[in-house]
């Protein structure tokens, strides 16, 4: 894929986040509190809460109850993830067709790619904030960070298919955009790490 397409891709990046790392993810995500300097004060377009992210003590609840379905033996660590924490964006030229929705057509895609990577996972998506004050138009997501039998999202929420599921699902919203380049087929190619 030449450098041009590349630049209309889309991309899903997940981790797997302890309490105090969701907290700090959660603030920044709300902007609460002091921000970066690269957060505009006064964007164009406000961002936009699509669902309420959840408090850490919901979150830790949550991730302790579907635990529990596995019969664990000891209790939770003190670091173990609570939340799956995403962040959905978008290569330059992907950002300009991505720019010509309305607010209402980009929620809508925002919202759909996080809600099919949450039923094929087999978890919940529990928030979605859509940041328009930053460089580049983008969404933070938290799923719950077990499925609903208790298996870790470490285990099931893989990044390739996570590109794969973005791809099919913004191309219904805005064709144009595309999956980038396969991690593997770069690798191949001897591309460096970096890229």
């Amino acid at each position: 894929m030449a450098i041009e397409e590349q630049s209309k891709a889309i991309s899903v990046r997940v981790k797997h986040a302890h309490r105090s790392k969701y907290k700090n993810q959660r603030k920044h995500d709300l902007r609460i509190g002091k921000q970066p300097s690269y957060v505009q004060e006064h964007p164009k377009q406000p961002n936009r809460v699509l669902l309420e992210m959840p408090a850490p003590a919901a979150m830790n609840d949550r991730a302790k109850a579907l635990r529990k379905l596995t019969g664990p033996t000891r209790a939770m660590r003190a670091d173990a993830a609570i939340a799956t924490i995403g962040i959905i964006t978008f290569g330059m030229a992907a950002q300009t067709i991505f720019r010509d929705l309305t607010a209402d057509q980009q929620d809508a895609a925002y919202l759909e790619i996080a809600e099919t990577i949450a039923q094929e996972c087999g978890t919940v998506l529990r928030g979605l904030v859509v940041h328009e004050d930053e460089t580049a138009p983008h969404a933070h997501v938290v799923w719950d960070t077990r499925d609903q039998d208790g298996v870790p999202m470490s285990r099931i929420m893989k990044g390739s298919r996570l590109q794969d599921i973005a791809a099919e699902v913004i191309d219904k919203h805005a064709p144009g955009i595309v999956r980038g380049e396969r991690k593997a087929d770069r690798k191949e190619r001897g591309d460096p790490d970096s890229k």
